[in-house]
This record gives structure tokens, sequence and C-alpha cells, in this order.
């Protein structure tokens, strides 16, 4: 390989290592739709509608769960909702075409990483070593292997394409070509800014390298400081306009720029915030420094008081390590270039640090780290290229190294394959977080979710439990404790726990208290459960949710007459009601009335069609009417979209057992 223009070799090279990176990844092929997923893509019926995307311009990322209510989340990020609409449109709700989404923009990023690389050392094969590490960086995995995470990929890549136009149109001599590539540098951007709301910062990297390599056009004032102010104002100023053309529809959108995550049960004060950074940004290095460590989940110690080794270790180690680097590079011919390497670095994780406005318990996430990590890359790359070619004569040393980053990555590609697997099902995300960081109740929370979601409620009553010791005030963890043990048949426990977790909750579902009338009459208390039920029908819809309990409170004292009558009642008012549609077929069905059963599902089915517990109940009303081949092709739809359901995989088991019996 040479320096200078990309040769065939150069490009052989750099097809290999996008291929590897394709071949690597495949592996997430196999994977399910996991975590936020759900909420942002399964469950999201408004996908279906073109309209979501003009929707999507104007509102704040989440504005689907409930438009009455808006924002529903501190987020603006509407080429991510695009980008969700485009991905249904092309492949439904199969998971693999959403991973080779996924796979076919981690490579054009790594192709963007070679352009940018090479432009920036004005070497190649420092823009192909980067591009190598970059692509097969384990830490990348959650950014590349999630759908929901689209958004640091997605803005990283308009990101490179910016600094890479800007790179070119600096030495650009035509004045044409050069207004052609800021142009493209500029929409980028833009495109960057509306995919994720902490790109508003790239202008910085725009100006610090403009002050740290000075500007290719003639300048009074040659090299001095003034030229170098000079150079990066007149390289910012456009940059910076956007990005407050940016913050100003941010604004206009949420009705504010920046607060507190509303989710954190104890929001961080700013002396916390500011402790913890270092702390912060150690976290991020080592796992920069020893990409193996990558997990779903990492563990921050919050700082609350300045002679805390938790603040001083850090605040020292960062210290020592600044110091280190320009004791050891300050004579090195490119240290201008790792100057910048490091301020790419720091720019980049910058929001990352506002610490406050992330959930409390995921502080320090891999994908964080996915765009800060280029200048990582393109500095280590570049050390080691230099290193190689100035000792081309020592045969034995140059093949160490050789054979080291053969070794490392080798580590790399094996860790990266683990940490697909890791992220292949929402038990296995859960379980690996929870044994990355079992400190974080909120992961123990989740992984009780997934233990209800395969109807093992001891494992779900253990993760709830541990959730509650570890953070006894997060209401929901109570109220799914409650559900954990109402399904053990411990009602006056599941009851308790429910109303606590009812009682913390800011705003909970009428649904909620439907569900705690339940178990309160199950527990033997009927009066309570009446009075849950005269709360629930003070709360907004809340009438239909109390008739449906009702309803189903009947049916558990004997009066199944009493309870059609009035879901029958609640119907005639309410035609599209689910929940309604949903009781009463699976009354109906319990009476062996399967083809007024089945119209009852099919209705709740057309108002919920990724619904698979609908699509369950269906198929055990045509199984059990003798109907195996209706009723295993509602298991596939079932399956389609909850491909774990403990259940649907079990009758899917049965049906198919049957229908191969002579």
């Amino acid at each position: 390989m040479t320096r200078g223009a990309l040769d065939s070799r150069a490009r052989a090279w750099l097809a290999a290592i996008l291929a590897a990176t394709a071949a690597v990844y495949t592996i997430s092929l196999g994977n399910h739709f996991v975590y936020d997923d759900f909420d942002l893509i399964v469950n999201n019926a408004r996908l279906a509608d073109w309209g979501f995307i003009w929707k999507s311009l104007v509102n704040d990322a989440r504005w689907f769960n409930d438009p009455s209510h808006l924002p529903q989340s501190v987020y603006y990020r509407p080429l991510q909702n695009v980008w969700f609409a485009l991905n249904f449109h092309l492949f439904g709700l199969n998971p693999i075409g959403w991973h080779a989404a996924m796979i076919a923009l981690q490579l054009l990023t790594v192709w963007l990483v070679f352009r940018a690389a090479s432009m920036l050392a004005n070497d190649n094969n420092t823009g192909l070593l980067a591009a190598a590490m970059f692509a097969l960086m384990p830490i990348h995995a959650e950014a590349v292997v999630w759908p929901s995470a689209v958004a640091p990929p997605l803005a990283a890549a308009f990101q490179l394409a910016a600094f890479d136009a800007y790179l070119r149109s600096q030495r650009d001599g035509d004045p044409r070509e050069r207004l052609r590539r800021m142009t493209l540098s500029m929409a980028s951007f833009a495109g960057a800014l509306f995919s994720y709301d902490s790109a508003v910062v790239f202008p910085a990297v725009i100006g610090f390298h403009a002050f740290i390599f000075g500007s290719n056009r003639k300048v009074q004032g040659g090299d001095s400081l003034a030229s170098r102010l000079s150079a990066a104002v007149g390289a910012i100023w456009p940059y910076a306009l956007e990005s407050c053309a940016f913050l100003a529809m941010r604004y206009w959108v949420l009705g504010f720029i920046n607060r507190a995550n509303p989710e954190n049960l104890h929001p961080l004060t700013a002396a916390e915030i500011a402790l913890s950074i270092p702390g912060a940004i150690a976290a991020y290095l080592t796992l920069l420094a020893m990409p193996w460590r990558a997990a779903p989940a990492h563990r921050l110690e919050i700082v609350g008081r300045i002679d805390s080794l938790g603040f001083l270790l850090p605040a020292a180690g960062l210290l020592a390590l600044c110091g280190g680097a320009f004791f050891v590079l300050r004579r090195h011919p490119h240290r201008r270039l790792y100057l910048f390497c490091g301020t790419w670095f720091a720019v980049a994780i910058g929001p990352m640090l506002n610490l406050g406005a992330l959930f409390g318990g995921d502080l320090i996430q891999d994908r964080y780290l996915y765009l800060a990590s280029f200048g990582f890359c393109v500095m280590v790359a570049d050390l080691a290229v230099t290193f190689l070619c100035q000792n081309e004569s020592l045969a034995n040393v140059v093949n160490v190294v050789r054979v080291g980053i053969g070794a490392l990555a080798i580590v790399c590609v094996a860790e990266l394959i683990r940490m697909q697997h890791v992220w292949h099902d929402d038990f296995s995300l859960n379980a690996s977080a929870v044994a990355a960081n079992p400190g974080a109740w909120a992961w123990h929370n989740r992984l009780g979710m997934s233990f209800l979601g395969r109807s093992d409620y001891l494992g779900a009553r253990r993760e709830f439990e541990a959730a509650k010791n570890l953070e006894p005030n997060d209401g929901r963890n109570r109220y799914n404790l409650g559900l954990a043990l109402s399904h053990l048949g411990d009602m006056s426990g599941a009851a308790r726990e429910m109303a606590a977790g009812l009682d913390l909750m800011k705003s909970p579902p009428a649904s909620a208290y439907a569900d705690l009338a339940l178990a309160v009459d199950a527990a033997g208390d009927s009066h309570e459960a009446e009075t849950a039920l005269a709360r629930v029908e003070k709360l907004p819809g809340g009438t239909d949710f109390a008739d449906v309990a009702r309803a189903q409170l009947l049916v558990r004292h004997g009066d199944t007459t009493g309870a059609v009558q009035e879901l029958s009642a609640l119907l005639a008012r309410d035609p599209n009601n689910p929940k309604a549609l949903t009781t009463l077929g699976a009354i109906l069905s319990s009476e062996h009335r399967y083809d007024e059963a089945l119209a009852m599902y099919r209705r709740a089915i057309e108002i919920a069609p990724r619904d698979e517990q609908l699509h369950y109940l269906a198929a055990l009303a045509f199984y059990r009417s003798g109907r195996a081949a209706n009723a295993l092709e509602e298991c596939k739809i079932a399956l389609a979209i909850a491909p774990e359901n403990p259940d649907v995989l079990a009758l899917s088991a049965k049906i198919e057992q049957a229908m191969a019996a002579p």
C-alpha cells in the first residue's frame, strides 16, 4: 500500500475490510426486536401511515405514544422516525430486513471513516487501518445491531460525510468546486442534526480543525494565534448558524432546549454532575482502550463530594494521561493530528456528559462512543503506520507489531460476535445487563419483565424484588412485582405491591387500577375492589376499563350472563374497544361458542393487528374448534411479532404434532 492516491491495492484492502464487516455482522440477521424496538417499532401502529413522516418533522421523537399530550420525550429526531417508517414500508415487522439496513448503514459509515481518515492524515494506509478498527470494534455492536439505536450511526454517517466534504473543500482551488463541496458539507450536517440532537456540537470540530491546522488560504499574520483564531471563526460560522437554527426548531417543537430527564426518580444536582464527569470520561476511555469490555450496561459512581475517591482518582488519571501524552508526543511530526483527534473525542462525547438529561440507570452506554471513536481510531492507526514505516529495517520489531495487531483483531472479532448474541433477544440482553451491572435496579426490572414474558413467575418475582431492594420508590417495578405475585397465587401480596406501586406512579393508567381491583377481589376484599373501580371511573377513559373489570369480576363469581350483558352494553357505545372485544371473546370461547368468539377476536385484531396475544387467543379458538390449519396460521403471525412467546410456541408445537399424527 502506498501513500497518496487510492491505488488498486488500497481499493482491494478497502473492499476486504467492507466484506469482513458485512460477514461478521451477518450474525445479527437472526436477532429479534428488543427493548425500545417494541415501543418505537413493533407496537407503533402509526408507522403504517405515510403521514407519520410529516408529523415526525414537527413533533418530538415519541409523539405517537400520546399525540394529545406533547411532548412525549426530550428528543427531537425526525430523521430517526423517517428511517423507521421507510424500514417498515420496506420490511414490515420482519427483523431481518431491519438488521440488514443497519448493516448497510455500518458499511457506509466504515467507508466514510476511510475517506475522512485518509484525507485528515493524508495517508491511505492510516485510513485503511482506521476503517478496519472502526469496523470491528465490539463497542459498536450496540449501535449496529439494535434497530432503535439508529440515531447515533445515522448522525455519525452524516457528520463524517460533512467533515470529509469540508476537508476536500479546503484543498480545492476551484471556487465553484469548493462551493459545491461546502454545500454538500452543510447539507450533510443538516441531516446529522435532524437525526440525533447531539450533533449540535459538530461546529466545534470544524472550528478546532481550522485552529489547529490553520487555513490553506493565505491570511495576513501567517501562523500566528490571531490568524488561527480568524481561520477558526471563518470556518465555524456557517455551521454554527445551522446549529442555532436547529436549536430554535427544537425549542419550537419541545418547548425547551435542555432539561433533566423526567424519568429519573432522583435527579442529579449540578455538583453531582460536575464531580461525576471525570469518572464518565475515564469509563469511555477505558472502553476505547479495551473494547472487549463492551456490554449493554456499565456502572458509573455518582460523586457528591470533591474529596471522594470517585472524583479524585479518575481526575488524577485523566491529568496524568494528558500530561503523559503531551510529554511523549510533543515533538512527534504528527502532533497536530493527534491533538485534533483528542479534541474530536472530547467534542463528540461532550453531549453524553450531560448526565442529568440521561436516564439514571444508563449513564454509560457503548453506543455513545460510536462517533467519538473515530478520533481514537485515526490516532492509533496513524501511530501504528508511522511506527511501521519508520522501522521497516527492523524486521523482527515490525513482525511483532503485525502479530500483535492481528491478535487484537481476532479478540475484537470474537467479542463482536459475542455482543451480537447478547442483543439476540430481550432475555439475553437483560440477563447480560444485570450480570454487567448488578447494582442497576432498572435492568433487574427489565429482566423481570422478560421472565414474565416467558411465564417464569418465580424468576420474575426474584428480579422485581431485587429491583425493589435497590430502588423501593419505583412505582412501575412495585406494580410489576404485584403482577408476578398474582400469577404465583399470592393475591394479598399482589394487591399490596400493586397498590404501593400505583401510589408511587406520577400518572398511573386507568388499566392499572382495573388490574388492582381484580387483585384485591381475588384476595377476598370485594369492598376495596369496588373502591378501586370507583377510582378508575374518575380517570380519563376509565369508565370503559371499569366496565371490563366488572365483567371479569362477574365471570369470576359465576355470573357469565351478567358479564356478557355488561360487555355488550359497553360495545354498544364503543364498538371498537379492544379490551371489551377480547374479554367477550374469551367468555364465548369458554362456552364453546367458537365462531362468535373468533368474530370478537377478528374485530380486536383489526384494531390492534400487532398484539400477539390476540392472535394467540384466535389460534386457541381455532384449535379447540378443530381448525388446526387456521390455528397454525395465527400462531405464525403471533410468533412473527413475539418469537419468544412461550404460550404461542407451546400451542404451535401441539398443533404441528397433531397435524403430523396419522
